[in-house]
């Protein structure tokens, strides 16, 4: 019977190894993945502040419960799309954990994600634009910035995670590939999921 319980205690070790290791793999600040038509880059992620959350937010009162993350995304559809990829939900998770209760920015929910969609060169220019490496989309593509806020749970020093966002193609060209793209309607909208892994957090 030992024999048996090793070998279990063995696979789970190995599990956690291989999940471990996976998420070392991913993308992380500065890298780029594209999926289909959509490209997304990862350009920053830091800790946020409770007084640099209600600033950007407009309101004293939003509530907050500890800790928080912002990141910008910059997301840029193919060239010929006259529009940015839709924006579906935002999950962080350190380890197996989900850190944001509320993952749909359009929810009315307390904590749901804020997503500000801000022009490329109007981002570089805000003040935590400014503190971003300067990354430009492709030439003829149509790019915007997502400045997300996360908030949540104080994160402990030393915290690494993940952070998945969804996106979705708004147009689609033909099959054959020639032609004009053809806009989709939301119900046609294809959603995929953009995972990359955070910097450690001080």
């Amino acid at each position: 019977m030992a024999l048996p319980r090793r070998l279990a205690a063995l696979a789970a070790l190995l599990s956690i190894a291989v999940s471990v290791n996976a998420a070392d793999l991913l993308p992380s600040v500065g890298q780029t993945i594209a999926i289909g038509s959509v490209r997304v880059t990862l350009l920053d992620a830091r800790r946020l502040s409770v007084d640099e959350f209600r600033r950007a937010a407009g309101d004293e009162q939003s509530p907050w419960a500890g800790g928080g993350l912002r990141m910008a995304f910059l997301v840029e559809n193919s060239p010929g799309e006259p529009t940015p990829p839709v924006i579906g939900e935002v999950r962080v998770l350190f380890g197996a954990e989900l850190y944001n209760s509320v993952t749909n920015a359009s929810s009315s929910k307390p904590f749901a994600p804020t997503i500000i969609v801000r022009d490329v060169h109007d981002f570089y220019a805000t003040e935590y634009g400014q503190r971003v490496r300067v990354r430009e989309p492709r030439a003829g593509t149509t790019a915007a910035v997502l400045d997300v806020f996360i908030r949540g749970a104080s994160i402990p020093a030393g915290s690494s995670g993940i952070v998945e966002i969804e996106q979705g193609e708004t147009h689609q060209l033909p099959p054959d590939g020639n032609g004009r793209p053809r806009a989709l309607s939301a119900d046609d909208v294809s959603y995929k999921w953009f995972r990359f892994r955070l910097p450690v957090l001080d």
